[in-house]
């Protein structure tokens, strides 16, 4: 558990120091895990990745905690490294999980940033950066999955039922007139129009309007947009942590934040980071003294770096904030 005393972690961290080590020598590997087409051959490598996550976080905790920064920031970038070998799985049960460590280690390596000093956070910012480029897409997530759901309405759905009464009795549920043939071609209607979308251009791909007849399809499909929107929040965040790295680096270097983001390229980013919501680059200023990236957020509006209050939703206001505060002294 994660929330337990620092004594508690490092004594867990301990226990698992041989495990640790076999898991850092697997993550210089490359990582794809089998597509499952079932849940029951989704779980058992769901719980190892998280359990495996954990470990990388505890110990990133118990590192800051004795002011090992620098071995606090790799660990929690080795914990995103697991976030996107997950995510390999491609169907969405995985892809959530891969989120969910995102976000811890996420919240771990910030806390790191302004610990850091300038060599430091260049080499954290490269790998970070490398993690990156493996991320798997959500497009690919929602492949996979959409491919799944074919698998389990054919073994499950059909497959699994025993005889007519069967048949009669899921008809009882969604629908007397229901039809398995039409079900299925509602399936490839349906995919067909989410795949459109995901190709889209132009910024984040809302698909929660696309009408659902079958009332079987409604059963089976996942909330699809709500994993996009909570896929754009990650990115942004991952993102903007990069951005964070590398003013810090920055200021080290010069005494004081950059005038402008773009004064970050080419010697720290090769480029600003896009914004998941906007599909332009994120955007950064100061505000009472201190300079703050972010994105525009689920609305797409720039609101000057006034925060969402909460957790983004759909239909949240305000802009996705992140501090970049004064480098702390060592």
């Amino acid at each position: 558990d994660l929330d337990s005393d620092i004594q508690t972690l490092a004594q867990r961290v301990e226990e698992h120091r041989g495990t640790l080590v076999l898991l850092r020598a697997a993550l210089l590997g490359e990582c794809a895990l089998p597509q499952a087409t079932r849940l029951d051959q989704q779980f058992p490598y769901l719980a190892q990745f998280r359990s495996a996550a954990r470990l990388l976080a505890a110990r990133s905790r118990v590192m800051r905690e004795y002011g090992m920064y620098l071995e606090a920031a790799m660990d929690a970038v080795d914990c995103l490294w697991m976030a996107q070998d997950v995510a390999t799985q491609r169907v969405l049960i995985g892809h959530l999980v891969g989120m969910a460590i995102e976000s811890v280690a996420l919240a771990e390596l910030e806390a790191c940033v302004p610990h850091l000093d300038a060599a430091e956070t260049r080499a954290v910012l490269n790998r970070l950066r490398a993690a990156d480029k493996d991320r798997v897409s959500i497009g690919d997530v929602i492949r996979g999955e959409l491919t799944a759901s074919r698998f389990a309405f054919r073994d499950q759905i059909i497959g699994g039922m025993g005889g007519v009464g069967e048949l009669e009795e899921l008809r009882k549920q969604v629908g007397e007139a229901w039809d398995p043939a039409k079900a299925w071609e509602a399936m490839d209607t349906y995919a067909a129009e989410v795949l459109e979308r995901l190709e889209s251009p132009d910024g984040r791909r809302s698909i929660s309007d696309i009408p659902i007849e079958d009332p079987l399809l409604k059963m089976l499909t996942p909330a699809y947009d709500k994993a996009l929107l909570r896929t754009s929040d990650n990115l942004a965040r991952f993102r903007l942590l990069l951005l964070k790295l590398a003013v810090h680096a920055y200021r080290l270097d010069n005494a004081e934040p950059p005038a402008e983001l773009e004064a970050l390229v080419p010697d720290y980013l090769p480029a600003i980071p896009m914004d998941p919501f906007s599909g332009k680059p994120l955007l950064g200023l100061v505000r009472d003294g201190t300079f703050v990236v972010y994105s525009v957020g689920p609305d797409g509006e720039d609101d000057e770096a006034n925060a969402i209050e909460g957790p983004a939703i759909a239909n949240s206001m305000g802009d996705i904030v992140v501090l970049v505060t004064e480098p702390s002294a060592r």
